[in-house]
């Protein structure tokens, strides 16, 4: 039997503006909302709005698929294995770690690797900055599977309310100096988004290896000055 002393040593915390999943459900209280996974699942959604106040835990549900679905070395099994999802059978465990869908997120803006279902949006981003080849009747599916397969990496930006941005790209992404574009839609310029954007996947690239530094390639159209200021 707990004593009262057994039961004040296994009270937690609220997770009050923790957004990381994998420490939350274990440091933290944690209401288990991991069957938002089986929701997205069966219905597909191609973009999702969550609206809710400040701290009602958007950032960390985000944070949880993307521990879920990210292909990792780690086995990131363990943090759902004791969840509702694992009990919803093989049809969604073998989701777990098989999918690069987010690569990275904050609080304002969520970059994921792109898929045919950008393919609008990546023409008319390269229509706005008449780059034509994409819309070239001759040319307009090789090059759209060159991005989607080519040696360098292409990520589709959005804001977190769903709203399209434009375009990343990583050039040389295995060089010690890889190359960072960045590309915006026309009403998306000139806004601030593009050094917040660049320093998020800058970032989220070093994490995954060390480089020596990154170059960073804008088109004539983004004005502002991009910094990067890490390693941290």
């Amino acid at each position: 039997m707990k004593t009262c002393k057994d039961a004040a040593k296994e009270k937690r915390p609220l997770p009050v503006g923790v957004s990381d999943y994998v420490r939350a459900q274990a440091e933290y209280y944690y209401v288990d909302k991991t069957l938002l996974i089986k929701e997205f699942l069966d219905r597909k959604p191609l973009v999702s709005l969550f609206t809710r106040p400040r701290r009602f835990g958007k950032t960390l549900n985000m944070d949880m698929l993307l521990v879920f679905f990210e292909i990792s070395d780690e086995d990131t099994s363990i943090y759902f294995k004791e969840k509702a999802i694992w009990k919803c059978g093989q049809e969604y465990t073998r989701q777990q770690g098989n999918n690069s869908s987010v690569y990275v997120s904050d609080n304002e803006f969520i970059i994921c690797p792109i898929v045919d279902e950008d393919r609008d949006n990546y023409v008319e981003l390269h229509r706005q900055i008449e780059h034509t080849l994409f819309l070239n009747e001759h040319c307009k599916d090789m090059m759209w599977e060159q991005v989607l397969e080519g040696e360098d990496k292409v990520f589709s930006v959005f804001e977190i309310n769903g709203d399209y941005c434009g375009s990343l790209e990583l050039q040389n992404p295995d060089s010690d100096t890889p190359e960072i574009g960045i590309d915006l839609f026309e009403n998306k310029r000139n806004k601030g988004i593009a050094p917040k954007v660049v320093k998020l996947l800058a970032k989220r690239c070093y994490k995954d290896r060390k480089v020596d530094y990154f170059l960073i390639r804008r088109t004539e159209f983004i004005s502002q000055a991009i910094y990067l200021d890490f390693p941290t």
